[in-house]
Parts: structure tokens; C-alpha cells; sequence
């Protein structure tokens, strides 16, 4: 009679030593890496965030001024990162009622730990960041 082969008759064979030591690096390191670009997503989040906070402000102020890359920098909340990094750029003010205003945040940030080593982009900067364009909200002034 046929049986099937469990995985106890297998136990201490070479095969699954073998198996074992392939696998579990593996798993490892897909953890790790994972833990590792996940905090770089959550950063990225975080400067969006903190963007869009700037572009409410930047709405209200007719513009970029340095009352709303101060509001960015204060909005960012990740202690990991140092909020001074951050490059905010964009339309200046002045800007007259219902034009429209950019605003750009921009993050470098240094590529450290498990997955950037195996694939040898330790110490490599990338930075991340994005554009918000919004339209002025001044109160039109004269007659």
C-alpha cells in the first residue's frame, strides 16, 4: 500500500538542514529590509504631510515665506530625521489674489542598514519629496 511521506519521517534528514539554512536567511532579511524601507515610507509620509501644512499656510501668506518653511519644518514629526534638512522652496510672496503658489519639500536622506548594504547603496542620498501647487487666498485689496 502507498503512503504519502510526512514530515516527521523527514525530520533530521540533510535536506531539511538544508532547506532550513536556505529559508531563514532569507526570511530575515526580508524582515529586516522590510522594517528598514517601510521607516523610509513613513518619512516620506511625514514630509507629505508636513507639506501640505506649508501649502495651507503658504495659501494664507500669499507665498512662500519664512513663517512657512518654519511652519514645514515644525509640522514634520519624525524625531529620527533632523527637521533643518528639510529644502523648502517655491513661490515667494507676494502673490496676488488667485494666482497660483508651488511649494516643494525635499528630504535627503542617507541609505543605512540591511537591504542598502546588499544591494551596495550604503551612504548613497536620495532624496525625497514632492510639489504642492495651490491658488492664492489673499484678500484682493483696492477698490
Amino acid at each position: 500500500m502507498f503512503r504519502f511521506p510526512l514530515a516527521t519521517d523527514r525530520r533530521g534528514s540533510l535536506d531539511t538542514y538544508v532547506a532550513a539554512g536556505l529559508i531563514l536567511p532569507l526570511l530575515f532579511a526580508t524582515l529586516f529590509g522590510g522594517m528598514d524601507v517601510l521607516h523610509l515610507l513613513m518619512v516620506s509620509d511625514e514630509l507629505a504631510g508636513a507639506r501640505t501644512v506649508g501649502a495651507a499656510e503658504a495659501s494664507i501668506a500669499g507665498g512662500v515665506t519664512p513663517g512657512v518653511v518654519s511652519e514645514v519644518r515644525s509640522a514634520f514629526g519624525d524625531p529620527s530625521v533632523n527637521p533643518l534638512l528639510i529644502r523648502v522652496t517655491g513661490t515667494a510672496a507676494p502673490v496676488p489674489w488667485g494666482d497660483r503658489i508651488s511649494l516643494t519639500t525635499v528630504l535627503p536622506v542617507s541609505l543605512s542598514g540591511f537591504p542598502y548594504n546588499l544591494l551596495g547603496l550604503t551612504g548613497k542620498t536620495v532624496d525625497i519629496g514632492g510639489t504642492t501647487v495651490v491658488t492664492s487666498n489673499w484678500v484682493p485689496s483696492g477698490p
